[in-house]
């Protein structure tokens, strides 16, 4: 926790650090810039104040691009991120069906094997049979498939 906090503040006095070496070089560079100012002619000095107003309207330029492409940087990972949220989402959706369905044929496999007596083996057959036919669904929905009959694409296979 001292280490944490040691760099922590080291960090910092790097930063104060490094603004007043800029805050520094910005007063010399300012304190200059008057020097050549007041040792130029009229014409000169015109033409210096001309390059300066265009080198910082061209720097005022570079920093509203590089904001835009940080802001269009900003905006695509958030695109991203939502769209991988939702991918996600149905993801889990999906798995969470197929679990139940798991969990249904289970408790049905388990059922026949009270109820009924019926064997491993036959349970199994019958659940292979029908992941053959296309059945893996639901098991309300396997009761109302046979109870309706066979609708859908698959029901011409299944009829002849």
């Amino acid at each position: 926790m001292e280490r944490l906090l040691r760099l922590r503040q080291e960090e910092e006095q790097r930063r104060a650090a490094e603004q007043e070496r800029q805050r520094r070089e910005e007063q010399q560079r300012r304190e200059e810039e008057l020097r050549r100012l007041v040792e130029m002619e009229e014409d000169e000095r015109t033409e210096y104040l001309l390059h300066l107003q265009e080198e910082d309207e061209r720097r005022r330029t570079e920093e509203e691009e590089r904001r835009r492409r940080q802001e269009d940087a900003l905006r695509m990972a958030r695109e991203e991120a939502r769209l991988q949220m939702e991918r996600f989402s149905r993801e889990k959706v999906a798995l969470e069906q197929r679990l139940r369905f798991r969990r249904g044929l289970l408790l049905e496999a388990g059922g026949l094997e009270q109820s009924q007596d019926v064997s491993r083996p036959w349970v199994f057959s019958y659940f292979a049979l029908l992941q053959l036919l296309g059945l893996t669904e639901e098991p309300g929905q396997l009761v109302s498939h046979h109870l309706t009959g066979p609708t859908g694409p698959d029901s011409a296979t299944l009829e002849s």
